[in-house]
């Protein structure tokens, strides 16, 4: 039996302790969910089942060699060549009586399949988090004055449901199970930090942090009981080579009982040292959390000022063309060859793959794809000068305009509770309505952050916005309360889709509206629509025309610009850039504004002649909605986003290209998939190719192979055009 004595420690004057239990487990297989009568095999945590030691019965299965030289193009991990196992590991862990009242946590930095965790028989959750941390407050299944036995269990890589993170790699053949970064035990006061990121802006001189606290106090049972306990932080920045402090600061306000709060503060640095591959320089930002003055936890983080951008084709750090030079790492292929082993978490071998070997032929970057890496990786990244490349998307969520409201806006509950519901007379089954709540979307956003996808808001102005102007009506010119229609308002209906520009409340309303979307969406940009507008309403509006006439304008399109432009600037105050659709830039909108070119390329280009930046999305070739007659997969793949007489700064100042889907037009699912699929494929190929790559036929004979995943997935797609 192993067990891990913790030793007792005059340890909460700073706040947290932490307990490593890497190192060497228990470990033992079963085909059913139930424990293991006994453990015959030990196992090193970090350590996939591999490592077991005598070795697993199938590990051979796993690590099987052809006898002939074979050609296969793809592997389905579901066509299993062995038998999925329970694997099972467990550690006996004595902990000292000194913790007596702290809160003590468990925490699992990554492991893969399925992960279910008991602490003295008591199960204590199921968990599919493949590459993000299982934090998990033990503190009720401990015993402090005797032996606490602590049992994982991973399942099969086929087992991981389908809304888990947990990537497939079409060329890999067997997919390992096991805990394969860092298991340790915080102990802490009654609040915790539960995250929390150091965001830096070189060019601001400034770093954003933002923490989310963890209260562990039992939550409000009776009327009268505490909700809230009044907490202080303490921030302090500090070089990490000389342990110096740069910069302190401190904020005060409620965390919320058996909940997590949010706390967000900016910090602002004289002279900040840049971090880069050269010079890779690293401040340490502390966090202290006082409960009513009594220290409760400590955390740091390290990060380096260090700014990140494209420009066109070009990656920039702190604000000069940088080029990377490097190469491709696929660490979950690692494990398909039997000596690495453990390799992966040696870090004297980390240390010359990442560090040594590149910086000696001059490398600066390495890019980790088809999975990340333990987190150690990161750290000796940072503190040598390596920069890490990850892929990146975007996905525009265009859901708040005529096809009704669905987000919920606290400050306007009318929003959702009159906006997000169609007419009864269009006859619309009612799970076409209904919104997102908050906390829904911020589900949504997390669950597509670890998915590597980046969700941008837009809330549409001026036009296109009947479900706002149904819910209040009174910021419309006509005041008219016009239900809200599927597609377009019945014949006879007057449709009223467009804020006056010239009333107050308009504004009023894009404040409370704009400030909330700006707190739930962590993106750094906000699209504010402007495409469409009839300003025919505007030309019939007195209160308009007075508005032009005090501006001293005498067209909408000023109009237009005004009112986009006093609206963007709740945008601006929350740190965050403004988008628009093309039609906006006819009144010369401000150049921070980045410009989506959908009506056809020319907009695009006379967008890039007057400076903006473009984002390539023109009707003629990226709108998926179209037919497949109107939109064929081949003109797909034959698009180029650069205008042919672009200048080389005019192609710098492209930042991609984007298709568009609008899903009022057809909103059940099969007709989504087959209208997107394998358009959506053309897409990802153009968008991410050299402009060399244009052979159709290749695409579409590469194509086929994604058939497999469709049929797995039940996604219904166009075979007529692959």
């Amino acid at each position: 039996m192993l067990f891990l004595c913790v030793l007792p420690l005059i340890a909460f004057a700073e706040g947290r302790v932490t307990v490593s239990l890497n190192g060497e487990w228990e470990f033992e297989q079963t085909k059913t969910a139930f424990p293991p009568r006994k453990y015959t095999r030990k196992i090193p945590v970090p350590g996939l089942v591999h490592l077991a030691e005598p070795r697993i019965e199938q590990y051979d299965k796993f690590f099987q060699r052809p006898e002939d030289t074979r050609l296969v193009e793809q592997f389905n991990f579901l066509n299993r060549d062995y038998t999925p196992m329970y694997s099972w590991y467990k550690k006996d862990v004595r902990l000292d009586k000194n913790f007596e009242g702290q809160q003590i946590y468990l925490t699992i930095k990554k492991s893969q399949y399925v992960t279910v965790v008991y602490v003295n028989g008591m199960m204590m959750g199921r968990y599919i988090e493949c590459y993000t941390p299982i934090d998990i407050n033990i503190t009720e299944a401990l015993r402090l004055d005797g032996d606490n036995e602590i049992l994982i269990q991973v399942g099969d890589r086929a087992w991981l449901p389908s809304e888990a993170a947990g990537s497939t790699d079409k060329e890999k053949i067997h997919y390992l199970p096991g805990i394969w970064d860092d298991v340790f035990i915080t102990v802490t006061g009654q609040l915790k930090v539960d995250k929390v990121l150091f965001l830096p802006s070189l060019v601001e001189k400034k770093v954003t942090v933002k923490t989310r606290l963890l209260s562990a106090y039992p939550p409000q049972m009776l009327y009268g009981d505490v909700m809230y306990d009044s907490c202080r932080i303490e921030y302090a920045i500090k070089e990490r080579s000389s342990g110096r402090v740069v910069v302190r600061k401190e904020i005060k306000g409620e965390a919320k009982r058996d909940n997590r709060t949010y706390f967000e503060t900016e910090i602002e640095l004289d002279s900040p040292v840049p971090w880069t591959p050269e010079s890779p320089f690293l401040y340490e930002g502390e966090v202290k959390v006082y409960d009513k003055d009594q220290l409760a936890d400590t955390y740091t983080v390290r990060f380096g000022m260090r700014d990140f951008s494209r420009q066109g084709k070009f990656f920039t750090l702190n604000g000069d063309k940088y080029y990377l030079r490097g190469s491709n790492i696929t660490l979950q292929r690692f494990f398909e060859d039997p000596d690495c082993r453990d390799l992966v978490w040696d870090r004297e071998w980390v240390r010359k793959l990442m560090i040594d070997l590149p910086k000696s032929i001059d490398w600066n970057a390495m890019r980790i794809c088809v999975g990340i890496v333990p987190d150690f990786w990161y750290d000796l990244c940072d503190e040598y000068g390596i920069v890490l490349q990850n892929e990146w998307f975007y996905w525009q969520n265009h859901g708040w305009d005529d096809q009704g409201w669905r987000l919920e806006i606290k400050s306007r509950p009318k929003l959702t509770s009159e906006g997000a519901a169609f007419a009864a007379s269009s006859l619309e089954p009612e799970k076409f309505s209904g919104y997102y709540t908050q906390q829904q979307m911020k589900e949504l956003i997390a669950y597509a952050a670890q998915r590597h996808v980046e969700i941008i808001p837009e809330i549409e102005a001026p036009g296109h916005s009947s479900a706002a102007l149904y819910a209040y009506p009174e910021l419309s010119c006509s005041k008219l309360k016009v239900p809200v229609y599927p597609l377009f308002a019945f014949e006879g209906e007057k449709l009223n889709d467009v804020y006056c520009a010239g009333t107050e409340e308009t504004y009023v309303f894009f404040k409370d509206v704009l400030g909330e979307v700006a707190r739930i969406f962590p993106s750094p940009y906000i699209h504010l629509g402007g495409d469409e507008v009839r300003t025919q309403l505007w030309k019939e509006c007195e209160i308009c025309r007075n508005k032009m006439k005090e501006l001293g304008i005498d067209s909408e399109v000023l109009l237009q610009r005004y009112m986009m432009t006093r609206i963007a600037e709740n945008v601006s105050n929350a740190g965050k850039v403004p988008i628009c659709w093309d039609e906006a830039i006819e009144g010369d909108i401000g150049k921070d504004w980045i410009v989506m070119a959908w009506q056809e390329q020319e907009k695009g280009r006379i967008a890039l002649q007057k400076g903006y930046q473009v984002v390539m999305t023109p009707t003629s070739h990226l709108y998926f909605d179209y037919s497949y007659v109107t939109t064929p997969t081949r003109k797909v793949y034959s698009y180029d986003p650069v205008p042919p007489d672009a200048t080389e700064n005019e192609k710098s100042r492209i930042l991609g290209i984007q298709a568009n889907y609008w899903t009022h037009i057809d909103r059940w699912e099969s007709r989504i998939d087959y209208q997107l699929f394998p358009r959506v494929l053309a897409l990802s190929e153009k968008a991410w190719s050299e402009e060399t790559v244009v052979d159709y036929d290749d695409f579409r004979k590469r194509g086929k192979q994604h058939k497999l995943w469709f049929h797995y997935f039940g996604i219904e797609y166009n075979g007529n055009d692959m």
